[in-house]
């Protein structure tokens, strides 16, 4: 158990280093859009495309979500596979995260609340709820899995000696870590290859008002050793979900420092 909120925590931060998700950079539509429409890439440079993604990942105001996700092989003495509901949402104090942990039973195994460097975790087998201020702690493999999987575009910069590389299907975007390839019809990203993995990003779900949002993404690393899933479902964006970030709804019998929680 203390290893399952060990890694949720690391979850929360991830999610809190990005927006979750990768945006399109034009044409949001899971269709091919019109010929007058297309995309013209010949006229675009890297920065200007890189600029284009970053804008379109601001437009993630908050968002809720189902998640399941799994890795091969699964951390040594940890779980295979975690799934249950991820709420996230911008704030002017920071990004507020909220993941509930649910067996497959329906159970709830704990309930994480993060604002900013302040956490809560409540476990209902304990009745006991934690709380405090996280400082810097050591990665374990869940961490690094997930840290890999959320790209925050705005930390990113394109390769300033390289220019777009326009294919029949898609589109490479040269960056200073690794390329991003790009769905020439749509501009969705498909896939993300670095020096030591490649991320594959899947069935996106789009509408005309809100930027896309791919549920399912996939990660394996250069020599094939390592893979991972990660399948979200249910998505719902800008949906103004503030009231959620709140675990008040539970009645614990003991309340400890979050520093216990390690112990």
């Amino acid at each position: 158990m203390k290893k399952n909120i060990h890694f949720l925590f690391f979850f929360a931060l991830a999610i809190c280093l990005s927006s979750f998700m990768l945006p399109s950079c034009a044409i949001r539509s899971t269709a091919p859009p019109p010929k007058d429409k297309a995309i013209r890439w010949e006229i675009k440079s890297p920065t200007e495309v890189l600029d284009q993604l970053q804008l379109e990942q601001k437009r993630i105001a908050d968002f809720t979500a189902g998640f399941s996700i799994i890795l091969d092989p699964p951390p040594k003495g940890q779980p295979s596979n975690l799934q249950g509901v991820l709420f996230f949402s911008r704030n002017k104090k920071g990004p507020f995260v909220r993941v509930k942990s649910i067996s497959v039973f329906g159970r709830v195994m704990f309930d994480l609340i993060q604002k900013g460097d302040f956490v809560q975790i409540y476990i209902p087998s304990r009745q006991t709820l934690y709380s405090g201020r996280m400082g810097k702690e050591i990665g374990n493999d869940w961490q690094k899995v997930f840290t890999s999987l959320f790209a925050d575009v705005s930390l990113m910069a394109v390769n300033k000696n390289a220019d777009l590389v326009i294919n029949k299907d898609t589109v490479i975007l040269p960056l200073t870590e690794g390329v991003f390839h790009l769905d020439r019809k749509t501009g969705f990203v498909l896939k993300w290859v670095q020096e030591k993995r490649v991320l594959y990003y899947e069935d996106y779900i789009a509408t005309p008002e809100l930027p896309p949002f791919p549920t399912r993404i996939l990660i394996r690393s250069s020599d094939n050793l390592n893979k991972a899933s990660c399948v979200f479902n249910q998505v719902q964006i800008n949906k103004d979900i503030h009231n959620v970030f709140d675990l008040s709804e539970y009645r614990p019998k003991f309340k400890k420092d979050i520093s216990e929680l390690k112990r």
